[in-house]
């Protein structure tokens, strides 16, 4: 089976020697934004993991089995954090039972950012006490907010986005459309996943143009109009997205300010500055309405 994942061949290749070598470690971690791509790349592993051969064989009882109901896949992706210490509980029994079809298993664990100590403790020990057939991969938006002892016993692999002009040359070379892919690359700010969602579901596609459309003339916007946006996207719960798309607008802007301009480039480095202060706020727990506004205001001519 040969890889499909776009953008990241040098990370799918690093991880492929060792699990065709046999040597993947217990734990792994794949960090970065929201739609990055870290679901596809763990989905493509966990098959050459679960082959009996190591190498995606296409023909073993296990790679034949449905992917998404595979016996010797666990997913925990809970976000209470009582329902998480129980399952994580749940997860120290599991993992001591045999794999059903294949001769590992794979444990996806995503948003450990998340974890309060107490959850991540349990997620700690199942990892120390996990047998040997046992792998886990887990994802984080924020790999350093991972509880310390959690990292220390994991390989870490955290992901960038592309810059947008490599992107869609990778997606017309994937055979998508040239127009599209330059479109889905930029709208995405050179996230793969989130590329290739665009591409394929217009109205995500719509949505991102209809943020888009907003940023661009967010400078013209009274507070009361930029209350009402933020308030919109709270409701939706959106605000990480939205924030994470408004800071990519905003790094190809700066790209466009000529010299003369000094006074846009600093208003645009404020608001960059102001949109990577966001995502502590996010996890502070501070009102998404109040960060968005706290971001956008600064774009508000008086």
């Amino acid at each position: 089976m040969k890889s499909n994942i776009i953008g990241y061949e040098q990370t799918v290749e690093y991880f492929e020697e060792l699990i065709k070598g046999k040597k993947m470690p217990v734990a792994t971690l794949f960090g970065g934004q929201p739609n990055i791509g870290k679901k596809e790349i763990i989905d493509y592993l966990s098959k050459g993991i679960l082959c009996v051969t190591n190498n995606w064989c296409g023909q073993c009882e296990s790679c034949k089995a449905p992917f998404l109901a595979h016996p010797d896949i666990i997913k925990k992706d809970v976000n209470n954090d009582s329902m998480l210490k129980e399952e994580m509980s749940n997860l120290l029994g599991r993992i001591h039972q045999k794999p059903i079809l294949s001769k590992k298993m794979i444990v996806v664990v995503e948003g450990v950012d998340s974890y309060s100590d107490a959850a991540a403790s349990l997620l700690l020990k199942a990892i120390e006490d996990a047998p040997s057939y046992v792998h886990f991969l887990m994802t984080a938006v924020y790999p350093e907010s991972v509880a310390t002892t959690v990292r220390s016993r994991s390989l870490i692999k955290k992901l960038s986005p592309l810059t947008v002009d490599p992107l869609a040359k990778k997606l017309i070379a994937n055979g998508f459309p040239e127009e599209e892919a330059k479109r889905a690359a930029y709208l995405a700010g050179g996230r793969v996943g989130l590329a290739l969602k665009i591409l394929k579901d217009n109205e995500l596609k719509n949505k991102y143009e209809n943020w888009l459309n907003t940023f661009k003339k967010i400078n013209r916007m009274t507070i009361a109009d930029c209350s009402s946006f933020a308030d919109e996207i709270d409701k939706k719960g959106e605000a990480e997205e939205v924030l994470s798309f408004f800071q990519a607008f905003l790094r190809e802007q700066v790209k466009f300010i000529i010299d003369d301009k000094e006074d846009n480039r600093r208003d645009i480095q404020t608001a960059i500055r102001r949109s990577r202060e966001s995502k502590a706020m996010l996890k502070a727990n501070i009102p998404p309405r109040l960060i968005l506004e706290y971001v956008f205001f600064n774009q508000i001519k008086a």
